[in-house]
């Protein structure tokens, strides 16, 4: 790779990147948060050129900055656009985080000793750069939703890079359990800067209703994420003992092994799911063989009916499912009886 020296060029690239980013966005405060992700983004106007600050979630403090550089071709800016031979555009940042109040400066190989991110050979007029730099994401030939992705997994590097020091100083794998954002049913757009399409949030749906079932009874949802955002969808405490439930959209064959790979792995990278049974929450039943694969696995399968509207989505939950979250026997007559559940 090097690093493109033609400064009209490099503006108009990283404009397009922008213009990707806020269209798969949505409003955030004064923020913008990338669909789908936890990752949000604010413009600095301070400055005159785009100076865009990216954190995670509601943490404090940012987690890198991905600024349009003022000088092309030169190894200054700490964002810039580099090209392959084949004069593919890619948006690369140099491997160093400024320090903080609360994190030091991390660069160069202690910056790739804690995202694991190897450095890209990089030229600079020809000649091998004295800077160690890192792709954030391609520019071409892949969806704008993908460029959107590899942008967050990469500010979701750079923050585990600072929270490392604070958490894990010489360990990397030592595992942190934090909480996600409640899941919110509705709408996102694909790529709407190719073709516009509209995509129902089902599973976000699905969540809302359970939570909303659970509530008048005194049970609460909780969603366990790991520090590098392996998130589950739903954990629960009951008198019988804790669960962990993974929730699909399709009986698939592909949903299923999907649910069951999560439910095995979730324990693994985050302990203090371990001694937690596994519940994979499917809207019907799979095939016979996949049903007798699960319970090989020792994977609770657990069944919801949804029921979609024009504007959204409702689903109703099976009466062992949810005796199996901790609702009494008596409600849970009750409740199949108004035709809330499904027996």
């Amino acid at each position: 790779m090097e690093l493109w020296d033609d400064a009209r060029l490099v503006a108009d690239a990283y404009r397009e990147w922008h213009r990707i980013l806020i269209a798969g966005s949505e409003p955030a405060g004064s923020a913008h948060q990338i669909i789908g992700t936890n990752v949000r983004f604010e413009r600095n106007p301070r400055h005159e050129r785009t100076h865009l600050d990216f954190w995670v979630g509601t943490a404090a403090g940012t987690a890198v900055q991905l600024n349009q550089p003022g000088a092309a071709g030169s190894e200054n800016p700490g964002t810039t656009i580099a090209v392959d031979d084949k004069g593919d555009r890619y948006l690369v940042r140099q491997g160093d985080l400024h320090g903080s109040p609360s994190s030091p400066r991390i660069q160069w190989a202690e910056f790739t000793r804690r995202t694991g991110l190897e450095p890209a050979p990089m030229q600079v007029k020809g000649a091998p750069s004295r800077k160690e730099w890192h792709v954030v994401t391609p520019l071409d030939h892949v969806p704008h939703a993908a460029i959107r992705e590899s942008t967050a997994e990469f500010v979701r590097t750079c923050w585990n890079a600072r929270t490392y020091g604070q958490k894990a100083a010489d360990d990397q794998s030592q595992m942190a359990a934090l909480f996600g954002k409640r899941e919110r049913g509705g709408w996102y757009d694909i790529d709407p800067a190719l073709q516009p399409t509209r995509v129902l949030r089902v599973q976000g749906y699905v969540l809302e209703c359970l939570e909303d079932m659970l509530e008048p009874f005194g049970i609460e949802i909780q969603k366990p994420r790991h520090a590098a955002n392996y998130e589950v969808d739903g954990a629960i405490d009951t008198s019988a003992g804790p669960l962990l439930i993974e929730i699909k959209t399709s009986v698939s064959a592909a949903d299923v092994y999907c649910g069951v790979g999560q439910l095995t792995l979730y324990p693994i990278v985050l302990p203090d799911l371990a001694a937690h049974a596994r519940l994979l929450l499917l809207p019907g039943d799979p095939t016979a063989h996949l049903v007798t694969a699960l319970k090989a696995c020792k994977v609770e399968l657990h069944r919801y009916e949804l029921k979609r509207g024009r504007r959204r989505a409702t689903a109703v939950f099976s009466a062992a499912f949810l005796r199996r979250c901790g609702v009494s026997d008596v409600d849970v007559r009750n409740l199949v009886a108004a035709g809330k559940a499904l027996a």
